[in-house]
């Protein structure tokens, strides 16, 4: 399917400078190549950090406040973003009257024109998300940030207007990403490259973890520890059980042991592992030996069978 070119606009500025056997879980695990990733990946960054904003497009009445989220709040960047919130509403609204497609990218200046910001648009049911990154990222960069946060949402809230106004249930997806921002700032001079050797990094630039070095060796071992695993939780699982375990997704030091999951459950596994902050470059530095942690992911098909 061929995708639109983003809509991007620009307020006047100057130039800136996953195989084992033997079970039915482990009878889908995948190659070793499926999930490697390599290479460089150009971010572009600079100084600044990670601002979002949620804005409600179902107000009606003027003046009435439409600003239902921000992060983080104690920022003083984000005082000055502030301001633009009304443009940013406006635009979309504009946008879509005048060409019927919606905005994506919007590029300004503070108004001291110190600082340029790129910020990010994205309709979530009757709000606009807006992720605010310096001017300097790649466009594919700050679309990342918005993509994924609105993947979060969905991961742990389902829809928005299941919040009922209490926003601020939103803080650990923002200081989730707001991490991972932190870990692409590695990069001094504008332009240059992000190298991918971190897990958190491959993760973030291409939805991928790199397989570790133990993986080939352990693969018997792993597959017969799955098989043993699912054979005593169907032994010892009751009638009313609330669920039963149909897939796994093992690491070590970030780097991928084994997985029977496909690529869609793969990726939801990595947003909950960003979530819960298990892909923080710190943490990994920090894991000793014997540090052992067990998550467990519980999902249920929708009606459209996704």
């Amino acid at each position: 399917r061929t995708a639109r070119p983003p809509l991007v606009m620009m307020l006047p500025c100057r130039p800136g400078a996953k195989s084992v056997c033997g079970s039915p879980l482990s009878d889908k695990m995948g190659s070793p190549d499926s999930r490697a990733g390599g290479g460089e990946f150009g971010v572009g960054c600079s100084d600044g950090p990670l601002l979002a904003l949620l804005l409600n497009t179902g107000t009606k009445d003027e003046g009435e406040e439409f600003l239902d989220y921000c992060h983080p709040v104690e920022d003083q960047n984000l005082q000055a973003v502030l301001n633009m919130k009304g443009v940013f509403l406006a635009s979309c609204g504009i946008m879509k009257a005048a060409v019927g497609q919606s905005l994506t990218l919007f590029v300004f200046w503070s108004a001291d024109r110190s600082r340029q910001y790129k910020a990010a648009i994205q309709q979530i049911e009757q709000w606009i998300l807006v992720v605010v990154l310096p001017g300097s990222v790649t466009d594919s960069v700050a679309r990342f940030f918005v993509e994924e946060a609105q993947g979060l949402m969905v991961l742990r809230h389902g829809r928005l207007g299941t919040l009922r106004g209490r926003f601020r249930q939103l803080d650990p997806i923002f200081r989730s990403l707001s991490s991972l921002w932190q870990s692409l700032r590695g990069c001094v001079d504008e332009g240059a490259c992000v190298s991918t050797s971190s897990a958190a990094l491959l993760y973030a630039l291409f939805g991928a973890v790199p397989w570790s070095s133990f993986t080939q060796s352990w693969q018997q071992r792993v597959g017969d520890k799955v098989t043993y695993w699912e054979a005593k939780v169907h032994e010892t699982a009751s009638a009313n059980l609330l669920a039963l375990p149909e897939g796994f997704a093992l690491f070590l030091d970030h780097l991928l042991i084994g997985t029977n999951l496909d690529d869609a459950l793969f990726k939801v596994c990595l947003h909950l592992c960003l979530l819960e902050g298990e892909l923080s470059p710190e943490l990994a530095s920090s894991c000793g030996a014997q540090d052992v942690r067990c998550h467990s992911l519980f999902l249920s098909r929708d009606a459209s069978d996704t």
